[in-house]
This record gives C-alpha cells, sequence and structure tokens, in this order.
C-alpha cells in the first residue's frame, strides 16, 4: 500500500460507488442481494458486492452484505457492510484527515487514518451517507 488517501479522493471512489448503484438499479437492500457476489470496473478501481455467510462471522450473527471500493495498490478504501440480523451498518474507511462523524480507529502503514461509523440499518441512510462523502 502506498500513498495518503485525501478527503477529496474519498469524496470521488463514493461518488463512483454511488454511479454504480444508480446504474444498475441498485436501490434497495433486495435489489443489492440480486447482485452479490459480483464485481464492477470503476474509473479509479473496483466495487465488490459481497456476502458473508453467517458460519464465516467471528460471532453468529446471520448474513452480511458487503460494498467494498479497492483501488490497486491502496486496498480497501472504503467498505459498508449492512448486517441484516444485527440491524446496523458499519463504514469503514481511510483518509489522510478526519471526517466528521467518523471515529478515529487506527493508521495504516502509509499514514491514513481508519475511521468508522455505525448506525442502523437503513439502504436510504447509505446512500445519504455516501452523498455527504461525495
Amino acid at each position: 500500500m502506498t500513498g495518503l488517501i485525501t478527503k477529496k479522493e474519498i469524496g470521488e471512489y463514493s461518488s463512483q460507488i454511488l454511479e454504480l448503484l444508480e446504474r444498475e438499479r441498485i436501490d434497495s437492500i433486495e435489489r443489492l442481494e440480486k447482485r452479490l457476489g459480483k464485481s464492477f470496473e470503476v474509473q479509479d478501481g473496483i466495487v465488490k458486492l459481497e456476502k458473508i455467510p453467517s458460519e464465516l462471522e467471528p460471532a453468529p450473527t446471520g448474513s452480511t452484505h458487503i460494498i467494498s471500493y479497492i483501488a490497486q495498490d491502496k486496498g480497501v478504501l472504503i467498505q459498508v457492510k449492512l448486517n441484516l440480523k444485527e440491524d446496523y451498518v458499519f463504514i469503514t474507511l481511510k483518509s489522510s484527515s478526519e471526517l466528521e462523524d467518523y471515529s478515529k480507529d487506527f493508521y495504516d502503514e502509509a499514514g491514513n487514518i481508519i475511521q468508522s461509523k455505525r448506525f442502523r440499518l437503513s439502504f436510504d441512510k447509505v446512500i445519504e451517507e455516501l452523498h455527504k462523502l461525495s
């Protein structure tokens, strides 16, 4: 992994996720579920839509759906986890500067701050949060 990730770049990556969701008509958890297991090339990387089965999670809590923005040489830059059984969304991202309403968890090797935010499960709220970041 190399390089610091700016707040502006996080905005660009968030916009690319939003554009993908719109283009693929993913506007609900149900529509997301139909696309799980797929990867999509976007301008600066890949967006993966995944599902972690409950038996692979540290504590058996039901399935978690994941939207990950991955950039070559920088790894996962934004990750949105939707935990259906526990009814929450957990967003993790990394940036060289602190983002409002995100907890500062730790630093990566490049000096980016790994930050997170958790809120009640709502696909509309996920879209709203990605808009705030973009």
